[in-house]
């Protein structure tokens, strides 16, 4: 039973409300002994305190990426929230080239190493916090809807609809964890097991 966030660039109040709020209330519900790991990779190890884990700073994304189905391999219970920031930080620099390069090493990472190596109740978040497109003609964040990709083995191709807040996600590893909800957002838990 593992929850995967794997988000792009700083993820603020995404990473402060997620990992934060629910990955202490989750680690509360569940007691440190019954949650293998309550990891934390990349840029969220610096922004976020955790009290009941793994903490591991680090921006490489390859890295980040490999670590993460490092703990997806050993853990049975575990919240782990990583954190790519390359993306962000090529798209502040307006570097093409780069930013493709680190999407692609992001996707290889993802599809065949953790996706594959989930178990039948894991289930896997990708999503951004804000766009950064490096096209754009300045180095500045962008207003554009960001990507929320969701697996799990209990669940076929579906629109969940436009969220209305980030938070959700964070309400949503709470209802997985079966914790009490944090202050903000909207569980999509019910509609991944229709």
């Amino acid at each position: 039973m593992k929850y995967i966030l794997i988000g792009r660039g700083k993820m603020g109040k995404l990473i402060r409300e997620t990992a934060s709020a629910a990955g202490d209330e989750i680690q509360a519900a569940f007691g440190h002994d019954d949650l293998d790991q309550l990891g934390r990779l990349g840029k969220v190890a610096d922004v976020v305190t955790n009290n009941y884990g793994t903490s591991i700073p680090m921006v490489d994304t390859a890295s980040v990426l490999q670590r993460t189905l490092e703990i997806v391999k050993e853990q049975e219970t575990a919240f782990i929230c990583t954190n790519v920031q390359e993306t962000d930080l090529c798209g502040h620099r307006e570097n093409v080239a780069a930013y493709a390069d680190r999407l692609r090493v992001a996707d290889e990472w993802i599809e065949i190493g953790i996706r594959d190596a989930l178990g039948e109740d894991d289930i896997l978040i990708v999503q951004a916090d804000h766009g950064n497109d490096p096209t754009i003609g300045h180095p500045h964040h962008t207003r554009e809807m960001v990507p929320l990709m969701i697996h799990s083995a209990h669940s076929t191709p579906k629109n969940i609809g436009i969220r209305k807040t980030l938070s959700d996600v964070g309400a949503t590893a709470a209802d997985y964890f079966h914790s009490k909800a944090p202050e903000n957002g909207t569980s999509f838990l019910p509609l991944l097991l229709k």
